[in-house]
């Protein structure tokens, strides 16, 4: 839609569900994430009011982004930034991310000597995780 230049609509689909829900129309965005399913309302009313009850701003992108962050991790996201809409989606579809990171951990052994462990973290493939439930 006209004036949507943040990268972060990037990370949903790229149809917009217009409605109403008790006479308040809504934007509704779906992610872009094969599986996800996620769909996030933003109120285009002035009467949209946050937790604290302090009165929201219609063009903002913080749920949105705060979604994408949670299901495309924190680097994609910054890394898209300054990007057009249109580059964001193609680089998301095409190639999604595992969502890895490094850890390091201080370990003592038994005669008190400090050693650094390194290792790398990711989320399981959907092969590995139907393996994982399959097997109980």
């Amino acid at each position: 839609m006209l004036g949507w230049k943040s990268p972060v609509y990037g990370f949903y689909q790229p149809e917009v569900v217009v409605g109403y829900l008790h006479r308040r129309k809504f934007h509704e965005f779906s992610c872009a994430k094969k599986g996800c399913g996620t769909k996030i309302r933003r109120y285009l009313d002035a009467s949209a009011k946050n937790k604290t009850g302090q009165a929201t701003n219609s063009r903002s992108t913080s749920n949105l982004r705060g979604h994408a962050k949670a299901c495309f991790g924190k680097q994609m996201v910054k890394s898209v930034a300054g990007m057009k809409i249109d580059v964001v989606r193609q680089k998301i579809l095409g190639k999604m991310p595992q969502r890895a990171f490094n850890a390091e951990l201080d370990i003592k052994d038994e005669h008190g000597r400090t050693k650094k462990l390194t290792f790398t973290v990711r989320n399981q493939t959907p092969e590995e995780l139907r393996c994982v439930l399959t097997s109980g």
